[in-house]
């Protein structure tokens, strides 16, 4: 009696593990639109940002009914260039395949130099601050495929798109520090607030500049670039206070207009 029960419950535990769906962590590269889905229907449409975590889902059978309404939405060609992915929300939708990538890390050195192959030549250079996701490893060189994109923009980093190339796997160059790359999230949104403001002693633009020394007063790996950050803003907005005198200036030293003298009409007679 007591096999039977053992086999009933192998055989339950065994079915659970064919049913459940396999999840597998992954990372958005670039903010970008998922298409929401729900019981087999289009609920609707969400966002990821640069570096969220998702889990990446089996597209199965019952899901393909959705697939060319979904490809139309995310303007692509082919059922290969979507994935199925559930946010850590629970929201379950789908979004373009060459969005997501693997473990997301920060550049804390001042720069670091591209490769476009492992023992290749440099192909460039990205600054402190880029956030990239790690693509594939290769332990032979001590280097990894990453993809990088300008958080703000979403494009390429200094005029080049970094995808698929490799850096140096090199300590104090790289952090995978989930606080480090939310701190650097922090300092590009407070930058973006500050390059923004039109007038410089705004409530925003203030607490930007906090959030700023903040994070330089944490002493973290991304101090470096907090500070970096904090000596723009001050130069951005020491421009806005100059512009502003001048326009102040300018609207003071206008000429007074004066009233002009009737004329009366020219009488021939």
């Amino acid at each position: 009696m007591q096999r039977i029960i053992y086999i009933l419950m192998l055989g339950n535990i065994i079915f659970y593990i064919n049913c459940k769906e396999s999840e597998k962590e992954v990372y958005a590269k670039y903010p970008a639109r998922v298409i929401q889905v729900e019981n087999q229907n289009i609920k609707g449409t969400t966002y990821i940002v640069q570096a969220e975590k998702l889990y990446q889902l089996d597209i199965k059978e019952e899901d393909k009914k959705l697939l060319d309404d979904i490809k139309k939405n995310l303007g692509v060609k082919n059922a290969s260039d979507i994935i199925k992915v559930k946010l850590t929300d629970g929201t379950i939708g789908f979004t373009r395949k060459n969005a997501i990538g693997g473990k997301p890390f920060v550049v804390i050195a001042e720069e670091i130099n591209v490769y476009l192959r492992p023992g290749g030549d440099v192909y460039h250079k990205i600054p402190i601050g880029s956030l990239c996701n790690e693509l594939e490893e290769n332990k032979e060189y001590n280097m990894i495929k990453i993809s990088c994109y300008d958080a703000l923009s979403g494009g390429p980093i200094q005029g080049k798109w970094i995808s698929g190339k490799w850096i140096k796997k090199e300590e104090n160059t790289i952090s995978y520090n989930r606080e480090d790359i939310e701190d650097v999230k922090l300092i590009q949104k407070a930058i973006m607030t500050i390059k923004k403001a039109k007038n410089p002693d705004n409530k925003n633009v203030i607490e930007a500049l906090e959030t700023l020394n903040k994070i330089i007063e944490k002493n973290s790996s991304t101090k470096s670039y907090a500070a970096k950050k904090l000596e723009e803003a001050h130069e951005i907005l020491d421009k806005k206070i100059v512009e502003e005198e001048t326009q102040e200036v300018e609207t003071q030293e206008l000429p007074e207009e004066q009233p002009q003298e009737e004329t009366q009409p020219y009488n021939n007679q």
